[in-house]
């Protein structure tokens, strides 16, 4: 069972989560990074 939920931010809060996506996204690389560094060395 799925649940769909739609949000329709205002545009404070739509830039608000561009910039906290942008964040996650750089996070998630640089760990991402860090593992594959791991595991050829």
């Amino acid at each position: 069972m799925n649940y769909r939920y739609r949000i329709y931010p205002n545009i404070t809060q739509e830039q608000s989560l561009k910039e906290w996506m942008d964040v996650c996204r750089v996070a998630y690389n640089y760990g991402l990074r860090e593992i594959k560094d791991w595991c050829k060395s």
